[in-house]
């Protein structure tokens, strides 16, 4: 019972810590490449949301992944691979097949 009520207090500070962080600091990121992606049916953080995290940081690429929630590395294994890999590589990420139409908006 101990290792039980020792567990949740560990879990219980981990997200308050997490909680308690502002990802995005006061006046966005710049000068580092960015791609910031979620599905497109993504209710734990939501499409907006994650625009929202996109539209902190310059020159960042937005994109949604269709037919993918918010698990979508593991819904859409091998575009989630191609995605990232395509952005690593300095490739077009634009107008792929298994990105929403109109849920890609590159930042200038």
């Amino acid at each position: 019972m101990r290792d039980s009520q020792s567990a949740a207090l560990r879990y219980a500070t981990c997200h308050e810590r997490l909680l308690d962080t502002d990802f995005c600091p006061p006046g966005g990121i710049s000068g580092v490449p960015a791609l910031v992606f979620t599905g497109e049916h993504d209710c734990t953080s939501t499409p907006a949301e994650n625009e929202a995290v996109a539209a902190t940081i310059e020159d960042c690429t937005f994109l949604l992944l269709r037919d993918a929630d918010h698990m979508a590395h593991l819904e859409r294994e091998a575009e989630y691979a191609d995605l990232v890999t395509r952005f690593l590589r300095d490739q077009p990420v634009h107008g792929l097949p298994y990105c929403v139409p109109g849920g890609e908006l590159q930042r200038q």
